[in-house]
């Protein structure tokens, strides 16, 4: 799962879902990923699709992802990129089929941009994507403050007591980034030196939040204290509805959150 082999970043030519293509950029350099930018043209009927026959938006797309290919150049010249364009009426649903084509292991998405038409298309295509919640997905909130490192990681107690993946996950990132991990807890649970043997030697603490509802104290974290990453899990249930607090710290949170599927 890590360090990231290959990253898939969703993009329907908007300001919003560009917002997060530098974060992209920082990641594959770290860890030598290669990019997948993913265009999906959707094929349904829409208000929001003007009609064209399929060779101006052929043309339009190709157009629009050599701006994407240039821009990325600029940033780091030796991060390999590919574009893949797809058709399909749900942008989800194409999306996860080429996660497992291309053994993707990270998705960076934007979600939930002010714009009432950027909100529609970028949160709900996250919100779809999450409900599959096959690899780690980055959701970077459009408009929130730019992290430069990722020096500073944060999860509530929960995720690193019952989710295996995101603990090893929060351990990879910390020793590979040498960054600090901040659980976040209720109440004083437990003792810490238990947990700290995970995290092979990286600085960890605790920071108690009178909140019950963890989502609630992810955001109040978060609010508080110097966060670069925010790491939660998610369990995908069978019917494909999303979590209601993994929707809201997605929603909510000033920082960039990685949402890893428990199972």
């Amino acid at each position: 799962m890590y360090p990231w082999r290959k990253i898939l970043v969703p993009t329907d030519f908007s300001t919003a879902s560009q917002w997060v293509f530098d974060d992209a950029v920082r990641l594959a350099a770290s860890t030598g990923a290669e990019i997948l930018v993913v265009h999906v043209r959707i094929t349904r009927g829409s208000k929001l699709r003007f009609p064209a026959d399929d060779s101006v938006y052929e043309y339009a797309e190709n157009q629009e992802l050599e701006l994407l290919r240039d821009r990325m150049l600029k940033m780091n010249e030796n991060v390999r990129t590919r574009m893949i364009v797809r058709k399909g009426p749900d942008p989800a649903d194409e999306i996860q089929q080429l996660v497992e084509l291309e053994s993707v292991d990270l998705i960076v998405m934007a979600s939930h941009a002010s714009h009432l038409v950027s909100h529609l298309l970028v949160g709900s295509t996250t919100t779809g994507i999450l409900r599959r919640c096959t690899v780690p997905l980055m959701a970077i909130r459009y408009g929130i403050r730019k992290r430069d490192a990722l020096s500073h990681l944060a999860a509530p107690i929960e995720v690193v007591s019952d989710s295996p993946a995101a603990r090893s996950l929060i351990e990879s990132i910390a020793i590979h980034e040498k960054a600090t991990v901040s659980l976040v807890a209720k109440e004083r649970q437990g003792d810490l030196s238990q947990i700290s043997p995970f995290f092979g030697g990286s600085s960890v603490s605790l920071t108690v939040i009178n909140e019950r509802k963890v989502e609630k104290r992810a955001i109040r974290f978060v609010e508080n204290h110097p966060t670069d990453l925010l790491v939660i899990d998610s369990d995908c249930k069978a019917s494909g509805e999303l979590d209601s607090a993994v929707e809201w710290i997605v929603r909510h949170a000033n920082a960039p959150v990685l949402v890893v599927p428990s199972a």
